[in-house]
């Protein structure tokens, strides 16, 4: 058994191949199917999508902001996905109609509203994404993380700026504290000056002092001195005229002696000489104190002897010694003042000499008290000066600061400046609706390889006149096959699944079509190829799965699924069953293509019936067993 089972394959070659084919099948369908997908993450710059520009540029604390116009740019230059910078209208269309996946949308005042994030009314930067996930849903799932990641970018992007913002009026602050400082380093310096300047005062005003107190003791000595003096002088006024009336009494009484003692006559005209002298000088002022004293002794001891020499004369003599003692009364009283007026001048030259030896330090005094006061004037103007720059200062760095709001509401759009406004022209309400296309398509081939690998669509139960009617038979049994599969098919989508379509009856007539079309495709295959027609049915199947467009963006496949796209049937099934769920764009493009498919194929069929005709049953059976 083993040795002729083998001995029949090797001498049936063609069932060979198709063996070797069949296990080539899972080989063929993961190169090929993940080949197509094998980096589409990596392909996302080929995913075509637009960009909206309305943004109109401010001026900001000096700067020229374009945050739209630097965002497009970036894009434009960025490889994360295929950026075109296109107008609204020509961007809506082409969502609509597939060639774009997303539109990103920049308002005119996004730059603006960027320049209030720091202000007392902050406003959170709206940029709109447009998405059309009905298109393709797992597109829509890169494209809505493109979006949060555009968002991040801007959002970085806004933060930047406004930090720098921030910093620089925290520099200029700290540019107006460093004055500030620099003021408040003159305010101490001032303050030092003043300490100085009122400490050289304090001791120029005690030097001072002590100088006033000396010469207020030196002027009291002088006083003292000048009543002393002036009450010697007074004594000496006083006592002049008794001076004077002894000094004339004296001069009677020798004038008497003279004219009655002639042997007295030289001694009287001495004496009188020596009263004459003492008159002169006390007239003058000018007087000789010991000479004034010598004189008068002389005169008493000459009068003495006169008394002792002549009793003769006792009235004179008594008159001239009665002048005598008056005249040694005023000399005496005389002697007294002068001694006061010596003591006068000799207080009052004391009390020169403390005011000259005061004076000195009276002088240093008022000199430290005036360089005192000069410090003091300097450090009152430093501090002035100082306070002013603290003042100015100050104020700058408040008034540059106080463009900074720091309320809850601008620290939660610092934190989040760019809110992504997002919108879907064809909302995918779940994954099993953006993915009943492809699985509906999948569903009506897998089946139609199922119903052509059990149901014998070539040999006639009876012998056929007509290629027409032949090609009919058959045609009818697959074609309710078809039927009844579109018919379960819709139910369950729409009972079970709960798929919500645009038209019920396009729904239905759409997959209805596409059974009749895989149909139609696999018995052609199998009629016109035979076994290996059933091989290439699944080598189609795998081709359709890579390149029709079903789970991933034809953008984001390799060049061969590329390539075959449009040469797929899965194609244009697919394309219509998106429009019917979600895009809701026409499908008469897509309808009338795969009825002439399905007529094509029918056609080939018709034309291999016709073939048959003309060989036997026998060698149809043949034929048949053979392939």
């Amino acid at each position: 058994m083993f040795k002729s089972e083998w001995r029949y394959l090797f001498q049936h070659k063609m069932m060979l191949v198709v063996l070797i084919a069949i296990a080539l099948i899972p080989a063929i369908y993961c190169f090929i199917y993940l080949s197509s997908m094998w980096d589409t993450y990596g392909k996302m710059d080929d995913l075509p999508v637009a960009i909206v520009n309305h943004d109109q540029s401010v001026t900001y604390h000096g700067n020229h902001i374009t945050i739209g116009k630097n965002l497009t740019q970036n894009l434009d230059k960025s490889n994360s996905l295929d950026f075109h910078h296109v107008s609204a209208k020509t961007a809506s269309r082409r969502l609509r109609q597939g060639k774009y996946y997303m539109v990103l949308t920049i308002p005119k005042d996004f730059s603006k509203t960027a320049t209030t994030i720091l202000t007392a009314t902050p406003q959170k930067m709206n940029l709109y994404f447009k998405f059309n996930s009905g298109q393709n849903f797992i597109a829509s799932k890169m494209t809505t993380g493109a979006a949060t990641a555009i968002k991040a970018k801007v959002s970085t992007q806004v933060t930047k700026l406004d930090a720098t913002v921030v910093l620089k009026a925290l520099h200029q602050a700290t540019n107006g504290m460093a004055k500030a400082a620099n003021g408040g380093q003159s305010l101490a310096n001032g303050a030092k000056k003043l300490t100085t300047g009122e400490s050289q005062m304090a001791s120029g005003t005690a030097s001072m002092s002590a100088g006033i107190d000396k010469l207020i003791a030196g002027n009291n000595s002088l006083i003292s001195g000048n009543t002393t003096m002036t009450n010697g002088f007074n004594q000496l006024k006083d006592h002049s005229a008794a001076l004077t009336t002894g000094l004339a009494q004296i001069q009677t009484g020798l004038t008497q002696l003279a004219q009655k003692t002639p042997t007295l006559a030289q001694g009287t005209l001495k004496l009188n000489q020596l009263a004459q002298s003492m008159q002169k000088q006390l007239t003058s002022g000018t007087f000789n104190q010991k000479q004034l004293a010598a004189e008068s002794a002389a005169l008493t001891t000459g009068l003495q002897s006169l008394t002792s020499g002549s009793q003769a004369i006792d009235t004179g003599s008594s008159k001239l010694l009665a002048g005598s003692s008056a005249l040694n009364s005023g000399l005496t009283t005389y002697t007294n003042g002068v001694n006061a007026l010596a003591t006068g001048n000799q207080a009052i030259g004391h009390g020169l000499d403390e005011v000259q030896t005061n004076l000195p330090a009276l002088q240093s005094g008022t000199e430290r008290l005036s360089t005192g006061t000069s410090a003091l004037a300097n450090g009152s103007q430093q501090i002035l000066q100082g306070s002013q720059t603290l003042s100015g200062s100050l104020t700058a760095a408040v008034k540059k600061l106080s463009v900074i709001h720091t309320n809850e509401e601008n620290a939660s759009a610092l934190a989040t400046p760019v809110h992504e406004v997002t919108s879907d022209i064809a909302k995918i309400p779940n994954n099993g609706t953006g993915m009943a296309p492809f699985a509906i398509a999948i569903g009506l081939y897998v089946g139609g390889i199922a119903l052509g690998t059990m149901y014998e669509a070539f040999l006639p139960y009876k012998k056929p006149r007509h290629a027409l009617t032949w090609w009919a038979s058959k045609a009818s049994v697959i074609g309710s096959v078809g039927l009844l599969q579109a018919i379960l098919l819709n139910w369950s989508l729409t009972s079970g699944n709960h798929l919500h379509v645009v038209s019920q009856g396009a729904f239905f007539g759409t997959i209805l079509l596409g059974s009749l079309l895989f149909l139609s495709l696999i018995f052609c295959l199998r009629l016109l190829l035979g076994g290996f027609g059933t091989w290439l049915v699944s080598i189609v199947l795998v081709l359709q799965l890579a390149g029709s467009g079903g789970l991933y963006p034809t953008y984001l496949v390799n060049s061969f699924a590329k390539a075959i796209n449009a040469w797929l049937p899965m194609t244009y099934l697919i394309d219509a069953l998106r429009s019917l769920i979600s895009t809701h764009q026409s499908i008469v493009n897509n309808v009338w293509i795969m009825i002439a498919l399905i007529v094509g194929f029918n056609l080939a069929m018709i034309l291999r019936f016709r073939i048959g005709l003309h060989q036997s049953f026998v060698e149809i059976e043949t034929n048949e067993d053979d392939n």
